[in-house]
C-alpha cells in the first residue's frame, strides 16, 4: 500500500469519524439528561458481554481473509457461513448465562437486555467476508460513509425512544438500528452472495492468522471493556453509568484519531505478509502520529474533565468528572496500545 493511498484513506475514516464525534457530542448530552447513569449503567454492563462474542464470531477469519489477493468465492463462502455458525452458537451461549450474569452482577432487569442485543451477533457476524473485500479493495471511503449514515439512523432512533420513555431501552434500540444500518449499507458496497459451500478445510490455513489477530483484539478488548463490568458487579448499576460515561468520553478521541489509524495500518501489515521490516515501520509511523496528536489531547481532557461534565451532561453527572479526569491519561495509553 502506497503511502499516499495510507494517507487518504486515513483522512477518509478521520472525517468519518470527526462526523460521528460531533454526533456524538450533539446527541450524548440529550440522551444522558433523558436517561440518566442507571439506564446507561444497565447497557454499559451488556455491552461487553456482546463485544467480547462479537470479537470471536468469526475467529478471527475475516481479518486473515484481508491477506488473500484473490480468494476463490468457495473460500469466502466457507468463511460466511462459519462465522454464521459460530455467531449462532456465540448467541445460544448468551442466552444461557443472562440470567446467572445478571444474578452474579446484581443487576436482575439485565437478562432481556443482554438476549436482544445478542441479536447484533447475528448482524455483525455477517459482515466478516463484506468488511474483508472492502479493507483488501481499500475502499476506506465506504467504512467511512456507512459509519456517518449509521450513526445518523441510530441517533434519531435513539432520541425517539428516549423521548417515548422507553429508558435503557433507548439505547438497546440505538444499538440494533446502528448495525442493522451499517451491515446493510457494507453488504451492498461489497456485492458479495455467499455460496451454499462451505469446506472447513479451504480456511484451514488461514486460522494461524486468523486467531492471533482475534486474540489481539480481545486482549484490548479486555483493556477497555472489563472495568465497566467491574465497577457494576462490584458498586452497582449506577457506579457503572458514571464509570462508563466517563470512559465514553474519553474514547471519543480515541475513536476520532487513533481508530481510523488503526484500520488503515492494520491492511497495510496485513499486506505486508512475511516482510515484517517493512510492518513494523509502517506499524512505527502510526503509533508516532498517535502519540504526536493525542498527548495534548487527553492531557486537555483530563483539565477541563469538572467543567466538560457540568456543561455537557448536568448535575446527575457530577460524580463522572472525577472519573474523567483520572481516566484520561489511561485513555492515551490505550489508544498506543491498540496500535
Amino acid at each position: 500500500m502506497s503511502e499516499r493511498r495510507v494517507f487518504f484513506g486515513t483522512l477518509a475514516l478521520s472525517c468519518a469519524q470527526a462526523a460521528k464525534f460531533g454526533l456524538q457530542l450533539a446527541v450524548l448530552p440529550v440522551l444522558a439528561r433523558i436517561l440518566g447513569p442507571q439506564s446507561y449503567g444497565l447497557v454499559a454492563i451488556a455491552m461487553p458481554f456482546i463485544l467480547l462474542a462479537n470479537m470471536l464470531s468469526d475467529a478471527g477469519l475475516g481479518s486473515a481473509l484481508v491477506r488473500v489477493e484473490n480468494p476463490s468465492r468457495d473460500l469466502e463462502s466457507t468463511a460466511f457461513w462459519l462465522s454464521g455458525a459460530v455467531c449462532v452458537g456465540l448467541t445460544i451461549i448468551l442466552a444461557l448465562a443472562a440470567v446467572p450474569v445478571s444474578q452474579l452482577l446484581h443487576a436482575s432487569k439485565l437478562p432481556p437486555i443482554l438476549l436482544t442485543l445478542s441479536l447484533v451477533l447475528i448482524i455483525s457476524g455477517s459482515l466478516s467476508v463484506p468488511n474483508a473485500r472492502i479493507m483488501r479493495q481499500r475502499r476506506f471511503a465506504v467504512f467511512a460513509v456507512s459509519d456517518v449514515v449509521s450513526s445518523v439512523s441510530a441517533a434519531c432512533a435513539a432520541i425517539a425512544a428516549a423521548l417515548a420513555g422507553w429508558g435503557p431501552w433507548s439505547l438497546v434500540v440505538q444499538q440494533l438500528v446502528l448495525w442493522i444500518v451499517k451491515s446493510a449499507w457494507i453488504a451492498c458496497a461489497a456485492r458479495f452472495v455467499p455460496a451454499m459451500i462451505c469446506r472447513p478445510a479451504l480456511v484451514a490455513s488461514h486460522v494461524s492468522f486468523g486467531v492471533h489477530a482475534a486474540a489481539s483484539g480481545v486482549a484490548d478488548f479486555f483493556g477497555k471493556n472489563a472495568p465497566t463490568v467491574l465497577v457494576g458487579g462490584l458498586l452497582g448499576v449506577l457506579a457503572a453509568g458514571q464509570y462508563s460515561m466517563a470512559f465514553q468520553l474519553t474514547r471519543l478521541l480515541d475513536s476520532l484519531i487513533s481508530g481510523p489509524i488503526y484500520v488503515v495500518i492494520f491492511t497495510a501489515i496485513a499486506q505486508l505478509g512475511e516482510r515484517r521490516a517493512q510492518a513494523a515501520e509502517v506499524a512505527m509511523r502510526g503509533l508516532r502520529g498517535v502519540a504526536i496528536v493525542l498527548a495534548p489531547a487527553f492531557a486537555g481532557l483530563a483539565a477541563v474533565a469538572d467543567l466538560l461534565v457540568k456543561l455537557l451532561l448536568g448535575p446527575k453527572w457530577a460524580a463522572s468528572a472525577a472519573v474523567l479526569a483520572l481516566l484520561a491519561p489511561f485513555g492515551f495509553l490505550l489508544c498506543l496500545l491498540s496500535i
